[in-house]
This record gives structure tokens, C-alpha cells and sequence, in this order.
């Protein structure tokens, strides 16, 4: 069984079992036993630190929001501005681009936020972590991609929705196969630009 130093690393690695067992199964692959299995501890262990599956869906959530946060600081870091773009809304696209599946670390994330959504739809909506989690990026979104500009909050917000809604839609049919991961990309870029006119 594997050593984990704390309390907070040990549920770090239950919810990256999660992660791989959804990314590499499907969510109906998802029990305690699977979860534990992967992790390489008892099911006691994973009931321990976990009280239920939903508890470890909404930590895995939000560890990968935070594996996400710090992929998109990373790209920021090297990104230079284009040429017409505010800071801003590059950094509302960078956000935006990272939930197409279009590198190994985005298209693993893409499949477990895919079947998450898929799991809300089947099973009575969102849990309020899945939500907030939406909200707080579509709240980062509203504030950057026209940063200084005289849109009403309101108007932002719906641009702010559609370009996200655009993202995921897109991310779902790339990880279908009904589109390529370069046509989702250049597609997202020109509604991108349609929308910042």
C-alpha cells in the first residue's frame, strides 16, 4: 500500500484514482472497490477519507480545476499578447482553450468532465460543487475578457456563457471523433473573433 505523508495527500490520491478509473473506464466503471483498487488501498481506506462517491467527485472537481489553474498560469507565462487582443480577453482565451481536448493533459480532463456532466444530466443536475466551480469560472471569464472595456455586466455575461458554452460543446464532439481536435480549435477562435467585433 502506498505511504502518503498527510491526510490531504491521501485524498489527493483517492481522487486521482477516480480520475484514471473515469478517464480510462467510464463513469459507469466507478464503484469504492474500482476507486481503491486503482488507488491502491482498501475500500475502508477511500470510506475513511470519503463519505461518499459524490464527496470524491466534487474533491475531484476541484483538483482539477486547480491542475487546470496552474496549466493555464504556465501558458500565460509563455504567451505572448496577440496583436488586437486585450490582456484580458487573451487571458479569458487561454482559460477558455484549456477545456478543448487538445493536449494528453487536456483531453484526460476533458473525458472526466465529459462524463461528469453526462452523470449530472442522468442523475438530477449538477452537485453544487460542479456549479460552483462553473460559476467561478465564468465569474474569471466576465472580469477578463473585456477588462476596461464599456460592456454592461450583463452583456459580458452572456458572452462570457456562450464563449464557454462554445468550448464544451466543441470538446464534446472532438472527443466523439465528429471533429477533428484542429477544427475544434479553429472553430473556437472564429466565434472567438465574431464575438470580440
Amino acid at each position: 500500500m502506498p505511504r502518503f505523508a498527510d491526510h490531504s495527500e491521501r485524498r489527493t490520491a483517492i481522487a486521482d484514482a477516480l480520475i484514471n478509473v473515469i478517464a480510462q473506464r467510464g463513469i459507469e466503471a466507478v464503484s469504492i472497490r474500482s476507486i481503491a483498487a486503482e488507488a491502491g488501498v482498501s475500500a475502508g481506506t477511500v470510506q475513511h477519507y470519503f463519505s461518499s462517491k459524490q464527496e470524491i467527485f466534487d474533491f475531484a472537481v476541484a483538483s482539477l480545476r486547480v491542475r487546470a489553474s496552474a496549466r493555464i498560469a504556465e501558458h500565460l507565462e509563455v504567451q505572448a499578447s496577440s496583436p488586437g487582443a486585450s490582456p484580458g480577453r487573451q487571458v479569458a482565451r487561454t482559460v477558455l482553450k484549456q477545456v478543448l481536448p487538445l493536449d494528453d493533459a487536456s483531453l484526460r480532463e476533458s473525458k472526466v468532465a465529459l462524463a461528469l456532466h453526462a452523470h449530472a444530466v442522468t442523475h438530477g443536475g449538477a452537485s453544487s460543487a460542479q456549479v460552483a466551480d462553473w460559476e467561478e469560472l465564468r465569474r474569471f471569464v466576465v472580469e477578463e475578457i473585456h477588462g476596461g472595456s464599456d460592456l454592461l455586466f450583463a452583456d459580458r455575461m452572456v458572452m462570457a456563457t456562450a464563449l464557454m458554452g462554445a468550448a464544451e460543446g466543441l470538446s464534446i464532439l472532438a472527443l466523439a471523433g465528429y471533429v477533428s481536435k484542429s477544427e475544434a480549435a479553429e472553430a473556437f477562435d472564429l466565434l472567438d473573433r465574431m464575438l470580440g467585433n
